[in-house]
Order: C-alpha cells, then sequence, then structure tokens
C-alpha cells in the first residue's frame, strides 16, 4: 500500500520533513506494509494446505477401506465412476481461494478458479449430488512399487500437474497405493520447511493376505 501524492506532502507540512527524510519515511512504511501482506499471504497458504492434506487423508482413508472390502482398487468403468462419485461428496470443495492461487510456469488456471463468485470448484458438476466429478483421479499402475513411491517424495514425476485442489490416487492394484495433492501452483503439495513432497501412502494386501 503506498501513499498518494497528496499524503506525501501533507505529511512533509506536517513534520517538515526534507526530501531526502520524507523518502527514507516512505521506503520503510513501505517495506514493513509488503512484509506484513506476504507475512498474511503465507498464513493463509499455510492454512490452506493444511485443509487440502486433511482432504487427502479422507480420500487416502476411503480407498483404503474400498481396498480391504474388496482386495483390490477400483475398476475402470462404472464401478471407478461411482467411486469418483462418492470422494467428490466426501471433499467437495477445494481449499483453495482463487486470489491464492499462484500458478508455476506454463500452467493454466482452470476457467471456474477464474471466476471467484464460482468458488474454489473445478470439474463437471454433478447436478444430482451438487459436487464435481473431475476433483478426484482414480489412475490403476501395475508397475508401480514403494521404491519408486519413495523416490518421489524428493523428485515427483514432472507430469505431476494439475488444478489446484486435485487429489490423485494410484495403486497397482495389489498391494498398495498413494495419494498425492495439487497445491495453489499446481504441483505436489510439499512439507513448508523439509519441501518434500507431501503423500498418503497405503498398503492393503497385507490386511488380508493371511486370510487366503
Amino acid at each position: 500500500m503506498a501513499l498518494s501524492l497528496s499524503h506525501e506532502r501533507s505529511i512533509r507540512r506536517l513534520y517538515g520533513l526534507s526530501t531526502v527524510v520524507l523518502f527514507c519515511f516512505l521506503t520503510c512504511f513501505n517495506t514493513s506494509v509488503s512484509a506484513q501482506n506476504q507475512t498474511v499471504d503465507q498464513v493463509m497458504r499455510a492454512s490452506e494446505d493444511a485443509r487440502m492434506y486433511d482432504q487427502m487423508t479422507k480420500i487416502s482413508q476411503w480407498v483404503n477401506m474400498y481396498c480391504m472390502l474388496n482386495h483390490r482398487f477400483p475398476e475402470e468403468g462404472d464401478e471407478m465412476k461411482g467411486a469418483k462419485e462418492q470422494l467428490n461428496q466426501l471433499i467437495p470443495l477445494a481449499p483453495y481461494n482463487p486470489r491464492s492461487i499462484r500458478l508455476a510456469p506454463g500452467l493454466d488456471v482452470d476457467p471456474l478458479y477464474a471466476q471467484p463468485e464460482l468458488g474454489p470448484v473445478t470439474g463437471e458438476l454433478n447436478s444430482d449430488t451438487g459436487t464435481t466429478l473431475d476433483r478426484v483421479h482414480l489412475i490403476f499402475d501395475p508397475s508401480l512399487t514403494e521404491l519408486e513411491i519413495q523416490g518421489w517424495r524428493s523428485d515427483p514425476p514432472v507430469d505431476w500437474q494439475e488444478p489446484p485442489g486435485t487429489i490423485t490416487a494410484i495403486s497397482n492394484n495389489q498391494n498398495i497405493f498413494v495419494i498425492w495433492g495439487a497445491g495453489a501452483d499446481g504441483l505436489p503439495l510439499r512439507d513448508q520447511y523439509s519441501k518434500r513432497t507431501l503423500m498418503i501412502i497405503g498398503r492393503y494386501a497385507m490386511l488380508y493376505d493371511t486370510q487366503e
């Protein structure tokens, strides 16, 4: 927030400040306001990231329970569509305010995010449930291994780029799944301090292998 020219003149008349002193005063004032705004932005982003991780946790719990009961990941077709509808009802709104989104270079914002009056919602609207069908992705990858997932903590795949608030679950349909979420920049959510990718790993085969 910068002072207007009229405000500068008023301050100069009131305090009899020289141009140099006034310049130093205004510079310190504007720097202070900028620092305050930056702090507010950081607090808001941390709060949004925390809500995002909470939603990732809800998705992981649902997927884990599904895999425990069915001994597999949702299959393509009606089964996966039904699963996505339930998951989107579980987390109907993305945590990121449209005004806080700062996409990484090369990424385009989803049209709905560019219209604040529509709220932070992405994807095709389901008129029956009032939720969206595209915010949660379910992906089957038969080559997925735990070693590969651990490597993603420091070096996630370059194609992990989604609209902010998107949550993706990937499974090999054998014994493991991983959840990652797109932060305000459209890239994988990262720990504020370590900068490592925040993921949730689920292992479900071990829960029933001994029963078969």
